[in-house]
């Protein structure tokens, strides 16, 4: 599926409370997301209430594994 796809699916879902952006991340990688187009994204501000590790760092990643 591609952005529209997921975003047109979405529409007819999810409540309307808030504005969203019109791009649908599918993984992250270190301090990069992409989206389901395969587009980069620098992830420069952490949310709220989420780390600001970076994505699938192997040292993390084994961490939580153990």
């Amino acid at each position: 599926m591609k952005t529209t796809d997921y975003i047109e699916r979405s529409e007819s879902s999810i409540l309307h409370t808030y504005n969203r952006y019109q791009i649908v991340l599918e993984k992250g990688e270190g301090v990069y997301l992409y989206d389901v187009d395969d587009k980069k994204y620098l992830d420069f501000a952490a949310g709220i209430a989420v780390n600001a590790l970076g994505y699938h760092h192997p040292v993390y990643t084994k961490t939580l594994q153990d």
